[in-house]
């Protein structure tokens, strides 16, 4: 029994490990972004025609229209986020019906304490689409503010 109770243990600090690691990756390429965002606005501000830059700028440009969080690699989070948070998906679900798979991975993100551009960065969305999400999900639950989402989240 206590052997067993170890092994578990050491299950779930490797899926605790392994989900930190990539929430750190998303975080650390997020940061990258902000880089490439303020790179791409002096360069812009510049008003220079030169080639070179121009280049760079679409290069940026491309860069921060594309998501972090492929589709590939949001299954591996997901998989490390449920063996971290046990049927949480499960339990968000039964008492949060009808949550598009936007939104389910907009309240996985605000589950691991991110913040809402952190979480737009990592999708590849605007800020605005994060508030819509908000909106939609306290209009379909009833809800009055972003804390009674947080509070639920917390709650499964």
């Amino acid at each position: 029994m206590a052997l067993e109770k170890q092994q578990m243990s050491e299950k779930l600090k490797s899926a605790q490990e392994e989900l930190n690691n990539l929430t750190d990756s998303l975080i650390s390429k997020n940061k990258e972004l902000v880089v490439f965002r303020e790179e791409l606005k002096k360069i812009e501000s510049s008003n220079s025609k030169d080639e070179h830059l121009m280049q760079r700028a679409n290069i940026l440009n491309d860069l921060l229209n594309k998501a972090i969080l492929t589709d590939e690699s949001w299954i591996a989070f997901k998989q490390a986020f449920e063996n971290v948070h046990v049927g949480f998906i499960d339990r968000l679900n039964e008492q949060m019906p009808g949550l598009t798979q936007a939104e389910l991975r907009y309240i996985i993100l605000q589950k691991m304490n991110l913040s809402g551009k952190e979480i737009a960065a990592i999708l590849g969305i605007s800020f605005d689409s994060i508030r819509s999400y908000k909106f939609r999900i306290r209009k379909k639950f009833h809800l009055n503010q972003d804390d009674e989402i947080k509070n639920i989240i917390d709650a499964i």
